[in-house]
């Protein structure tokens, strides 16, 4: 995790500072915050742990399938991602909301209106109101990349 925050903190320039949000046995939780806006400008999950690894990956591949609709839905998109060395690092825009973080540091207005929405929600909510594909056959899909590579 170290790693990935740091690389995005140097890329997001002068005049950011970074929280810690919330830090458990499951999964520890960073957010970069400048003093234009209340909402975090990215937030890094990470976990070491068995069944928090398991949780960021779900919510990463949640968010890759949705990059597509991430700004008319208005979710977050994936700065990066790392899953290497027993530990997983997943790294987003950050979103506005109302839940209240009062972990943050002393010269912030506290508490601060952040929540951050469950990928897996996201898409949830997201196939029920897009219907999913029929079922393609092996057969059908061959066919159709045959055609599209002619």
């Amino acid at each position: 995790m170290h790693r990935a925050v740091l690389a995005q903190l140097r890329q997001s320039g002068p005049g950011i500072s970074v929280a810690r949000l919330t830090s458990g046995r499951r999964c520890s939780i960073v957010a970069a915050f400048s003093r234009d806006r209340a909402a975090p400008r990215w937030v890094a999950k990470w976990s070491g742990d068995t069944i928090g690894m398991a949780s960021v990956r779900r919510e990463y591949e949640a968010l890759a399938y949705l990059a597509s609709w991430a700004e008319p839905l208005g979710i977050p998109r994936i700065i990066d991602w790392e899953d290497a060395g027993g530990e997983v690092c997943l790294i987003q825009t950050g979103a506005a909301g109302t839940a209240a973080i009062t972990t943050l540091r002393a010269d912030r207005p506290s508490p601060v209106p952040v929540v951050f929405d469950n990928a897996a929600e996201w898409l949830a909510r997201f196939q029920r109101l897009v219907p999913p594909r029929p079922p393609v056959s092996v057969r059908a899909l061959s066919q159709t990349l045959a055609d599209e590579l002619q």
